[in-house]
């Protein structure tokens, strides 16, 4: 009888391990990744680099992002300059997927739909809409110049210890 091909390491997975991964170089150590995991490693390896432009990734960061991943904590961002690693990369097909050839032949990018054109303002509305927040500011100013003109009124009947001045009657 055959020995069992190896699983995915990834806690919770159940598929196959279709791809080594190496997580460092030297000293070579390698882990069985299925498919979609390995991608994600992948992506994770190549954020952290451009993240720290571009520089060679030690056997300690990558260990550490190793980790974090297999913990739960580092998600990985699908975008397309990650993608662009992993395009060459063959999915293996799925045995339990019915009609896999069929769906590959589909074209998977829908069609775009022309935008509307935006509404735009006449300059003239555009100025009318200015003269407006113009005259609300300065109904503002007019009222902080009140309030502030009150408050040295008040403060100008004080003597410097906080005691009013005493008003000769009369």
């Amino acid at each position: 009888m055959l020995p069992e091909p190896p699983r995915c390491v990834f806690p919770g997975c159940p598929k196959w391990a279709d791809h080594p991964h190496h997580v460092t170089y030297v000293p070579e150590e390698i882990k069985p990744l299925c498919f979609t995991h390995h991608e994600e490693i992948t992506f994770l390896n190549g954020q952290q680099s451009r993240k720290y432009h571009y520089r060679k990734l030690s056997n300690n960061h990558r260990w550490w992002i190793w980790h974090r991943w297999i913990e739960g904590k580092m998600k990985p961002r699908r975008t397309r300059k990650a993608r662009e690693w992993t395009e060459g990369w063959v999915r293996p097909a799925d045995p339990f997927e019915q009609n896999s050839t069929e769906l590959e032949a589909v074209s998977v990018a829908p069609e775009r739909t022309p935008r509307k054109a935006r509404k735009t303002q006449s300059k003239r509305d555009k100025t009318r809409k200015m003269q407006g927040k113009r005259q609300k500011s300065q109904k503002h100013r007019r009222k902080g110049s009140k309030r502030r003109k009150a408050i040295r009124k008040r403060k100008a009947g004080r003597t410097i210890a906080g005691e009013r001045k005493s008003r000769p009657a009369g």
